[in-house]
C-alpha cells in the first residue's frame, strides 16, 4: 500500500524542515522545471501564482523556466504579503510579463500555483471566476499539488476546481486525489518526495490500497483440499422482483473461489439457477435454520418488508460471520434496536455501503457523507463496531486498525448490481481466509481493475452489466 498524507501532516513536515538546504522551495521550483522541461520545452507557459508555498514553488520554477530561454506569462491575482515565510521565491522576475488572465489565451500550457493544501475555504466570487476562465481556455493545466480549488484531504471542490491534465504531488501523495471528486479533477498524477531517502517520513494518515498481489498466496489451493476446505457460504436477499440481486452475489462467490453457496431467497419461485447450477437455491426461512454454513452474506434484493426485518434479526442474533448490504442497511438505519445488536454482536460484522445508505445509518444528508469520506466511513467503524466500506469513487475501507482508499474503480460501475456482485466476492474471500478488512480491500480493489480493464476498450464508460465482470474478476483472482 501507498502511504497518503493528510495536508496538516505536510505543512508539519514543512515546519520541521524549513531550514533544510537547499530549500524545499528551491528542490521543488526545479523538480517543477525539469519536468516541464522534458514534456513542454519550446512551449509559451501561463503561470498562474499564489500568495501561499504553491505560488512560491511556482515563482522558483519560473527562473528555472526563464534560464532555459521559455517564453513565460504571470497571473498574480493575489497579493503576497511581503516578510512572510512563502515568499522565499520574489514576487516578480524580470523579463516576466504579467498579463490579464485573458492573455493566458496565447499560452500553450498552464502551471497552476494558485491554491494549494492550505485551502480550508470557500472560494469567493473573485477566485471562483478565474478558475472557470482558466478551465474554459482548454490549455494543458499543470496543477502543482493539488488542482486549485480542490481539498486535498476530502476530494470535494469548493466550489469549483481546476480540471488537471497532470497533478505535481510534492513531498507525498494526499486522499483527496483518490476519493469523491479528486479522481475527475487531479489527471494524471506525479509523485515527488523532494526530501532525500534517508530523511524520515511520517507515519500515513491513510494508506491507498492499489496491488493485489500480496495476498495471492493466501488464496492459493493446495492439492490436498476439497469443497468444505473453502467454506460454505450463504447469501439471503431476493424479494419478489429482486431475485437477480441475490442470485448475482451468489454467481459471482462461486467464481471467486467459494467451496460452496447457499442463495436463501425470500420469493423462492426459483428451483434452480440455469446459468450458474452449482448454486444451492432455498426458500430463506429455511436456509437460516442450516448448521452448516461458515458465513452469511444478506441484503442483495432483501427488501424491507416484515419477513426480510426478521431474517435480519435472527441473522444477527446467530454466531456467523455476517455481511450486511443494501437494504439489510436500509432496515438497520431505522431501527435502533438493530444496530443495537451488530454493535455488540461477538462474530466480525462487515457492512457495505453506499453514500445514502451510509448517511441513513449516520442521521446526515447524502451531501455530508460525500463532503467527507474518511471521516464518513471512520463515523460508521465507530458507531456500529464493524468493518466498513463506504463504496463510491475512491472506495474507502475502515476497520478499528486505520482507513485506507481502493485505488481502482471508474465511472462505468455506477449500474445495477455492481454492489450485488462486489458483496459476493468480498464474501468469497472472507470465506476462504482472509481477514474482515482484507477482503474488503481485495474485494474493491479487484471489482474496480476488471471495470479499468474493460474501460480501456470502452472510452466512455457507457453501458457495463454487473455480470459482465464476474469472468473477468475471477481472472485476476488467478494471476
Amino acid at each position: 500500500m501507498t502511504p497518503l498524507y493528510l495536508s496538516a501532516t505536510l505543512r508539519r513536515l514543512e515546519a520541521d524542515y524549513a531550514q533544510h538546504v537547499p530549500p524545499l522551495i528551491t528542490l521543488a521550483g526545479k523538480a517543477i522545471a525539469d519536468w516541464l522541461l522534458a514534456r513542454y520545452r519550446g512551449c509559451r507557459f501561463g503561470l498562474l501564482i499564489g500568495p501561499g508555498n504553491n505560488g512560491s514553488d511556482v515563482l522558483a520554477c519560473a527562473e528555472h523556466l526563464r534560464e532555459a530561454g521559455q517564453d513565460l506569462r504571470c497571473f498574480v491575482p493575489l497579493q503576497r504579503s511581503a516578510g512572510s515565510p512563502n515568499d522565499a521565491a520574489p514576487i516578480a522576475i524580470p523579463g516576466l510579463q504579467i498579463p490579464d488572465i485573458a492573455g493566458f489565451k496565447e499560452c500553450d500550457v498552464i502551471v497552476d500555483g494558485l491554491f494549494g493544501l492550505g485551502l480550508n475555504r470557500t472560494l469567493d466570487l473573485n477566485a471562483v471566476g478565474w478558475l472557470k476562465d482558466v478551465d474554459r481556455l482548454g490549455k494543458p493545466i499543470i496543477a502543482i499539488d493539488v488542482p486549485s480549488g480542490l481539498d486535498a484531504d476530502r476530494g470535494i471542490p469548493k466550489p469549483v476546481a481546476l480540471h488537471a491534465t497532470h497533478t505535481l504531488s510534492l513531498l507525498g501523495a494526499k486522499p483527496g486525489y483518490y476519493t469523491a471528486d479528486g479522481r475527475d479533477y487531479c489527471g494524471e498524477l506525479h509523485t515527488f518526495g523532494l526530501l532525500p531517502p534517508a530523511v524520515p517520513r511520517p507515519a500515513a494518515d491513510v494508506q491507498l490500497f492499489d496491488c493485489q498481489t500480496s495476498h495471492s498466496q493466501q488464496l492459493f489451493r493446495r492439492h490436498a483440499s476439497h469443497k468444505g476446505t473453502h467454506g460454505t457460504l450463504a447469501v439471503f436477499g431476493g424479494s419478489e422482483g429482486m431475485t437477480g440481486a441475490a442470485l448475482l452475489a451468489g454467481r459471482m462467490a462461486a467464481k471467486a473461489g467459494a467451496g460452496k453457496v447457499y442463495v436463501g431467497l425470500l420469493d423462492p419461485i426459483l428451483g434452480v439457477d440455469p446459468l450458474q447450477p452449482e448454486l444451492m437455491l432455498q426458500a430463506a426461512t429455511d436456509l437460516v435454520k442450516h448448521n452448516d454454513i461458515d458465513l452469511a452474506a444478506i441484503g442483495p434484493g432483501l427488501g424491507r418488508s416484515q419477513a426480510a426485518q426478521t431474517l435480519l434479526q435472527q441473522l444477527l442474533a446467530s454466531r456467523l460471520p455476517l455481511l450486511l448490504d443494501a437494504d439489510a442497511l436500509n432496515l438497520l438505519a431505522r431501527s435502533a434496536e438493530l444496530q443495537q445488536q451488530l454493535r455488540t454482536r461477538a462474530p466480525p460484522s462487515l457492512i457495505t455501503p453506499h453514500p445514502a445508505e451510509a448517511a441513513r445509518l449516520l442521521s446526515i444528508a447524502t451531501a455530508e457523507v460525500q463532503a467527507d469520506r474518511l471521516a464518513a466511513a471512520h463515523g460508521l467503524q465507530q458507531l456500529l463496531n464493524v468493518t466498513v466500506l463506504l463504496k463510491g469513487s475512491g472506495a474507502i475501507c475502515a476497520d478499528n486498525a486505520g482507513i485506507s482508499i481502493n485505488a481502482s474503480g471508474n465511472g462505468a460501475l455506477g449500474s445495477a448490481g455492481q454492489g450485488d456482485i462486489l458483496s459476493g466476492l468480498i464474501a468469497a474471500l472472507w470465506l476462504q481466509g482472509l481477514s474482515p478488512i482484507d477482503a474488503a480491500r481485495l474485494g474493491a480493489f479487484v471489482h474496480g481493475r476488471a471495470a479499468d480493464d474493460w474501460r480501456t476498450q470502452h472510452r466512455n464508460g457507457l453501458g457495463l452489466c454487473a455480470s459482465e465482470l464476474i469472468e473477468p474478476i475471477r481472472i485476476l483472482l488467478n494471476q
